[in-house]
């Protein structure tokens, strides 16, 4: 009885671990399907889908709420195999796109200072595209070589962005987009613009190493932070202000402090992630300040959601292993027990044993308990004994 309820929970156990194996795979391939989405070329990406905005490898038909829907070209394919000519009906899908490269532009601009930088736009999709760019923030500060222009699929366009600095520009970062946008389809480029004061005080960088470049929400992001003073006054005490930004401008996370530098300084820095930040890119920067001299740096990272962790034990099965686990203690307490009933017998023999040998009852409960028995166990040997 005892092997035969060890070899069912086994096989419970065993059945259990391959649903659960099964259920896992089954989500997992579950949860690369699109629901509903047409049979054909279809490019399924999924981060950064919801924002509103179609940016980055988002399409029509990876994220058709940023991106708007495709249009679909029925087209006839001849069945496989031979016979009557009939025709299978497949629909093939058709779509609009474009790529932006780079992504980011990052420039350190002195007040007064020009820089040129290059942006090629290319249709990747099926169907001609009319552009239009949005300089928004940056009208005053980028002169582009065209605002409207027109791209047959397969063809790029190299379009030059001049970046001026004002000399009465006031120093610090300005970060923000420049959409590029058709008929259906809205897509950004990052841009950050460093802007140091002309007299430079201090030189300061501010890299996040490649560990910290993917954080989760509610985690810490850290800064590399080295400065050079670059002045004739040694020591010095200096301001400096931290800061979590997005590219509309939303703030994150501030903090200041107020530390002396020598020569050179270089510490790291820890600012949290909000638990409530969106994924996406974001910039944290650093602005070194003292009197009417300012030096800034910045580096991007990205907000990642929290990976749940892959569990053996769904929810649809815990309660089967909950049972299996009960199962398993009370066939270890039948055993304990039957080991202890079975003991019991073996002491009850050798009792026999003693006693015919002429060993009181009192001396063979000593010779027990001086081999390690306890006394429930002795006194339950002696119980009903008959010698």
């Amino acid at each position: 009885m005892r092997r035969l309820s060890n070899t069912i929970i086994a096989l419970i156990a065993v059945f259990l671990i391959v649903l659960s194996l099964a259920s896992d795979i089954f989500l997992l391939d579950l949860s690369m399907k699109p629901t509903g989405a047409p049979i054909g070329d279809v490019k399924i990406i999924v981060m950064g889908c919801g924002d509103g905005v179609c940016e980055g490898s988002e399409t029509c038909s990876s994220c058709s709420g940023d991106c708007g829907s495709c249009v679909g070209v029925p087209a006839s394919v001849p069945a496989a195999g031979g016979g009557g000519g009939r025709a299978q009906e497949v629909s093939s899908v058709k779509t609009s796109d474009f790529t932006i490269e780079p992504e980011l532009l990052k420039l350190r601009l002195q007040q007064g200072e020009t820089l040129t930088r290059v942006v090629t736009i290319k249709n990747t999709g099926d169907f001609p595209l009319s552009f239009s760019v949005d300089l928004d923030k940056f009208k005053e500060y980028v002169l582009l070589s065209e605002d409207s222009f027109s791209l047959l699929p397969g063809e790029s366009k190299v379009l030059t962005l001049d970046f001026s600095s004002p000399i009465d520009m006031p120093p610090d970062l300005y970060m923000g987009l420049i959409s590029f946008k058709t008929e259906s389809l809205t897509k950004s480029l990052r841009v950050i613009l460093e802007i140091p004061s002309k007299k430079a005080l201090f030189d300061v960088t501010l890299k996040i190493p490649e560990a910290y470049k993917n954080v989760r929400k509610g985690e810490s992001v850290l800064g590399q932070i080295t400065v050079q003073n670059l002045g004739n006054l040694k020591p010095v005490d200096v301001l400096f202000y931290y800061a979590l930004k997005d590219f509309d401008g939303n703030l994150l996370k501030d903090e200041q402090e107020t530390r002396a530098i020598d020569t050179s300084l270089s510490f790291d820095k820890n600012l949290s992630i909000p638990p409530n930040t969106l994924d996406g890119i974001y910039v944290f920067y650093v602005k070194v300040l003292y009197e009417n001299a300012t030096a800034i740096s910045s580096d991007t990272f990205n907000v990642i959601s929290e990976e749940k962790p892959k569990s053996w034990i769904t929810n649809e099965i815990y309660y089967l292993w909950t049972i299996v686990v009960i199962l398993i203690l009370i066939n270890l307490w039948f055993l304990w027990k039957r080991r202890r009933k079975d003991s019991i017998k073996r002491l009850r023999k050798r009792a026999s044993t003693y006693i015919k040998n002429e060993k009181t009852p009192k001396q063979v409960k000593k010779i027990f308990l001086n081999e390690g028995f306890s006394r429930e166990v002795v006194d339950k040997v002696f119980r009903n004994f008959k010698e």
